[in-house]
């Protein structure tokens, strides 16, 4: 009896987490116009809007709720810290309509969401214009050495160091390496012999400005 009730408490908890999903194009409905229905499996429904933001409906993460949460794209980029503390979550109750999980969206979770998106993806092209500039850089410091450019991922931080290797025909130079580490900077570590240390170090203290 006990295994029998537990069966139809289940039954009806997958029931109702089945009907939340299926509602979703009733959802983007309620939202207006520019919002239509995107993609499904088993356990998430997205929505999205004409310009690209979108809402994912989830039975899996909150017992017994209907969580609904704010996609970022490949377009946007989160790690920011101000990013990271913007909550783009919220739960309704599964059982809601679709007019209230609507109303729910637009009143708890677009007005934190847009702006978040907004910034994120900001974020990301400001991000590629740098790795952008940070490129050209190098190959123009590459070039102008004849030298291949390096691109070193080995730190393991997602990182790329774009590296020229500085060798013993450049004059007073043994050993070294130009790393370009942004648009504007570049980590010269070079070992030269005694006397083009002596005059490197002699003209760096005469421009040095205190």
């Amino acid at each position: 009896m006990i295994n029998a009730k537990w069966q139809q408490a289940q039954e009806a908890r997958e029931t109702a987490k089945r009907r939340a999903l299926a509602q979703a194009p009733a959802v983007a409905a309620a939202l207006g116009n520019d919002w239509t229905f995107k993609d499904a499996d088993s356990w998430r429904v997205t929505i999205a809007r004409r310009d690209g933001a979108a809402v994912t409906l989830a039975t899996t993460r909150a017992r017994g709720r209907l969580t609904c949460w704010g996609v970022f794209g490949t377009d946007a980029r989160t790690d920011a810290g101000a990013l990271r503390a913007v909550k783009t979550e919220i739960t309704v109750a599964i059982d809601a309509s679709p007019e209230r999980v609507a109303r729910e969206i637009e009143r708890r979770l677009l007005p934190a969401y847009l702006p978040a998106l907004d910034a994120a993806r900001k974020a990301k092209r400001d991000a590629d214009a740098y790795e952008t500039s940070t490129d050209a850089l190098a190959a123009e410091l590459a070039r102008s050495l004849g030298r291949a450019l390096r691109l070193d991922t080995s730190h393991g931080n997602g990182a790329i160091n774009r590296r020229i290797h500085l060798d013993d025909d450049l004059p007073g130079v043994q050993y070294g390496d130009a790393t370009v580490t942004g648009p504007d900077r570049v980590k010269i570590d070079v070992t030269v012999d005694a006397d083009t240390a002596r005059g490197q170090l002699s003209s760096a203290s005469r421009n040095c400005r205190i």
